[in-house]
């Protein structure tokens, strides 16, 4: 129990839960010894300065105190400066306080101001795959943990920042987003493979690739995907007329998208989307950029959570 944790507090993760939760995290640290460091971030995308510079100087531990926007910076932190060849010595896990913690919802135990102390003393953390994201018109690849995706979803997190900013978030906020995006969103078509298998040829509405089962605020769009298991799970959503999208909107919630009739579902190691127009790409609710030729990738068991 000598590894030093760098803990990250989002000081407006949950409308400012996170540093009332660090309130009453730090004096338990100190009361029980706890080696630690820890900083405030100051603005979006924060965290992955801080992690990284913390990394390059030998910290291994890291645990945010925020929500799925935190918890992806930290893991962009760790895995740009380590190499995501390298990551497998570090050890992260997130307390969340945010307003739609989905990536938490497809873990067996979440971290808690009351169990927080007894993990950091056992330490035990499991292998997690990790998703990366690549394009030519990126100048970086982009992690992530949860759900990543070209389309649609990558329009609505454009809508998201936007009633953000006004204070609206969380499910309410995402189907929102949603509604809006479905009106604007003009599908481009897209030829979408794994390898040398087609998947896709068409207009497509979402193409998402998960390595965790809820996104979007608990929409339960991939109940069979695993952390750990090498695979993303695939969701491809087709273009198709509106009054027949909109009845199906509630199976977003139940995990019961593989029984609409528009809707495909497969595993696969890797997945290639090409477009006739840019997409927009989201990774874990961020925003990553527009492209029309996009590549997500499994690394399996590259970095330890704390479990």
């Amino acid at each position: 129990m000598n590894a030093q944790w760098f803990f990250v507090i989002n000081p407006v993760s949950g409308k400012g839960k996170g540093l009332k939760a660090w309130q009453q995290i730090k004096p338990l640290l100190d009361a029980n010894g706890i080696n630690y460091a820890f900083a405030i971030s100051a603005y979006h995308k924060h965290t992955i300065a801080l992690v990284a510079e913390k990394y390059q100087t030998g910290t291994r531990h890291f645990l945010g105190i925020g929500g799925d926007g935190t918890l992806n910076e930290l893991l962009n932190g760790i895995l740009r400066a380590a190499g995501h060849s390298f990551a497998n010595d570090c050890t992260f896990g997130l307390l969340p306080v945010g307003t739609g913690n989905d990536w938490v919802r497809s873990q067996p135990e979440k971290l808690t101001t009351g169990n927080i102390i007894q993990k950091l003393k056992n330490e035990k953390a499991t292998l997690y795959d990790v998703g990366v994201v690549t394009s030519e018109s990126f100048a970086e690849k982009h992690y992530f943990l949860n759900v990543a995706g070209a389309g649609l979803d990558g329009s609505v997190v454009q809508e998201i920042e936007r009633l953000a900013a006004s204070g609206r978030k969380g499910k309410v906020a995402y189907v929102r987003g949603l509604i809006q995006a479905l009106f604007t969103f003009n599908a481009p078509i897209s030829l979408v493979h794994s390898g040398q298998t087609e998947l896709f040829n068409g207009a497509a509405l979402v193409i998402t690739v998960a390595k965790g089962q809820y996104f979007g605020g608990g929409m339960h769009i991939s109940p069979n995907a695993l952390p750990a298991n090498g695979l993303l799970d695939i969701t491809i959503v087709e273009k198709t007329l509106k009054r027949k999208i909109f009845p199906q909107l509630p199976k977003l919630f139940s995990g019961k998208l593989d029984t609409v009739s528009f809707v495909r579902k497969n595993q696969s190691r890797e997945l290639e989307i090409i477009a006739d127009a840019a997409l927009p790409i989201q990774a874990d609710g961020e925003w990553v950029g527009e492209a029309k030729a996009v590549s997500f990738q499994v690394l399996p068991k590259v970095i330890k959570v704390l479990t």
